[in-house]
């Protein structure tokens, strides 16, 4: 388990779960920041495939709600959305992606990118711990 950010406020951890591979993810900052501040998140690794196309497919557990899914395309051969896109294996690859506040409470994110041919590119597991005393964003 590897240690994104850990302060009163916010504690976010994240675990490859790729037996194969680790990654590394990090923020730009963690909190205090401005309420109004949008952080980005930086996920990087190494590819063991090539990546003409990408997907992405996540889930969002929280102990309040039904769970949260979200599946899309991150890399297409007509559309990519990414500098990484059509990235050859043996390539390190680092990009920005946008973080949203989590709300109050404990969140766990399973994240799985899939190229072309349905290998797995990334598995992690991302907990954010948001303090439940803080009415403000992150």
């Amino acid at each position: 388990i590897h240690t994104i950010c850990n302060t009163d406020k916010l504690q976010m951890f994240y675990r490859s779960c790729d037996p194969l591979q680790d990654i590394g993810i990090s923020v730009n900052t963690c909190p205090p920041m401005p309420p109004s501040y949008k952080g980005n998140l930086r996920v990087s690794l190494l590819l063991r495939q090539s990546i003409e196309e990408l997907y992405l497919s996540a889930n969002v557990l929280t102990g309040v709600v039904a769970p949260l899914s979200h599946d899309e395309p991150l890399c297409l051969p007509d559309f990519p959305c990414f500098t990484f896109c059509s990235r050859k294996k043996g390539v390190y690859i680092m990009n920005l992606f946008f973080l949203c506040s989590p709300l109050q409470g404990q969140h766990d994110v399973h994240v799985v990118l899939v190229n072309q041919y349905g290998y797995h590119i990334a598995c992690f597991n991302v907990t954010f711990i948001k303090d439940r005393g803080d009415k403000g964003l992150i």
